[in-house]
């Protein structure tokens, strides 16, 4: 399953928030499932791109 995020791709995020997105993308790793998501370069959003990729997983753009 692509699981699709939208949020903050600005790089002026709060750094508990930035930790949080990036778990996020590890969950959904671990979870069996693709990033799919609007390629950002930074913030949040890649914070949870990070997260994915950590984990060895997809990520679809």
């Amino acid at each position: 399953m692509n699981v699709c995020v939208f949020c903050s791709s600005s790089n002026q995020t709060d750094e508990r928030h930035k930790k949080q997105a990036f778990r996020l993308g590890q969950q959904v790793a671990l979870s069996g499932n693709a990033l799919l998501y609007g390629v950002a370069t930074g913030g949040l959003m890649d914070a949870v791109a990070e997260g994915t990729r950590d984990e060895k997983r997809e990520v679809k753009l």
